[in-house]
């Protein structure tokens, strides 16, 4: 496959991972009447009675997130050592979403891990990718990186309170982190042959 297809197919998978790992989370929340923002995490619904939908939506987001991660860092390059760190951390950050859907809620200790990837890496890959971008001389891309980045990490450690589940400032970070993935997909798209 030659570069600018594979730079399509990856924007196509960026645009479409959020899509696919948010409809099958509210479909998930709207079969269990359980679910709590107040009381739960988003992995609870990894366990519930209905387990399915959540786990392969975030199996199906991620690997979409696996291949996008791959096609960005062939289309905007790796030539500095920063390049090279922001495209692994967010293919490991990416396929952490993935393994979410192998690992629910009651495997344990693995869970942790592979859901802290996926925040942590994705959110430095982000502010990683920004700074490289500033410094290439695209100010909109390298800010909007970075503010997503610092948002995400901002939204895990300071929106939790002891009246508001987990689940609220997942919901806040995966929104960020996919809107970061749908906008470049969008562009991937448009101009397929930038490097």
């Amino acid at each position: 496959m030659n570069m600018v297809r594979f730079t399509r197919l990856a924007g196509w998978c960026g645009i479409l991972a959020p899509v696919v790992t948010f409809s099958t989370t509210f479909a998930s929340i709207a079969l269990s009447p359980w679910f709590s923002w107040q009381d739960n995490g988003l992995s609870a619904l990894g366990v519930g009675p209905n387990p399915t939908p959540f786990n392969a939506g975030l199996f199906s987001g991620g690997l979409l997130d696996v291949i996008f991660a791959i096609g960005l860092m062939r289309w905007r390059g790796t030539r500095s050592n920063g390049a090279k760190l922001a495209g692994m951390l967010l293919i490991a950050g990416t396929g952490g979403l993935a393994l979410v859907g192998v690992f629910p809620d009651n495997a344990g200790r693995i869970h942790d891990i592979v859901s802290a990837l996926y925040f942590l890496a994705t959110a430095l890959a982000c502010g990683l990718w920004g700074v490289e971008w500033l410094r290439q001389g695209d100010r909109t891309g390298g800010m909007l990186s970075v503010a997503a980045g610092a948002a995400t990490l901002l939204a895990l450690t300071v929106v939790p309170h002891k009246r508001v589940a987990i689940a609220v400032p997942e919901i806040l970070a995966a929104t960020l982190l996919s809107s970061w993935s749908f906008s470049l997909g969008v562009k991937m798209l448009l101009e397929p042959e930038q490097s």
